[in-house]
């Protein structure tokens, strides 16, 4: 054989390859599910991934302030739960603040918006605002002391749910399992008294 012959048959060869391409999916734990999901992407190479649930939880909105207001909801109860101290604590008021500012940005009608819809004062309002500010929920103007943004965090998040146009959107929240504590380094937290 010569060196032509070989690159013939390599060419051959690898014509007769077909490579699929790999999609990777969610294990249904249905036998009779993953077979039909094996006959609709017949034309890929299906992994299933194993030991990962997902668990729905439908949520309704009626505008884009309601949606705001329940994101919000879940990103306090989130970076709470992330926080070791009270030193970024999110209170419930505070993300309703944040919401009706990622909903309309920060403006002083906005603020008149939300010392009617939240029954409060501006006062009030400012002392949340000064709080959400120090806490970096919102980014001080370096132009102008009186006007405010939201965080980077906060506007991707503003992106993500508001900046299309489609009436679903989801999002996860990822539970992971830490490697790093040993059950008897668990500690019961108590309430301070």
């Amino acid at each position: 054989m010569n060196i032509t012959q070989d690159i013939e048959n390599s060419n051959a060869v690898s014509e007769r390859i077909e490579l699929k391409k790999v999609v990777r999916v969610l294990d249904t734990g249905s036998k009779e599910t993953n077979i039909e999901i094996l006959n609709c992407l017949k034309d890929y190479d299906v992994r299933f991934l194993e030991n990962v649930k997902i668990q729905y939880f439908n949520l309704s909105y009626s505008d884009k302030l309601d949606i705001c207001r329940k994101i919000m909801s879940i990103y306090a109860l989130v970076i709470n739960m992330q926080q070791r101290s009270k030193n970024n604590f999110l209170n419930q008021r505070a993300a309703d603040v944040l919401a009706f500012y990622m909903t309309m940005g920060y403006s002083k009608e906005t603020k008149d918006v939300i010392v009617e819809a939240l029954d409060t004062n501006i006062k009030n309002l400012n002392q949340i605002n000064a709080e959400l500010t120090k806490k970096m929920f919102l980014i001080r103007d370096p132009y102008n002391a009186q006007k405010r943004s939201l965080s980077p965090e906060l506007q991707k998040l503003k992106q993500f749910f508001l900046d299309i146009d489609c009436d679903t959107v989801s999002c996860n929240i990822r539970f992971k399992k830490r490697k790093d504590v040993r059950p008897a380094d668990i500690k019961v937290l108590e309430d301070d008294k």
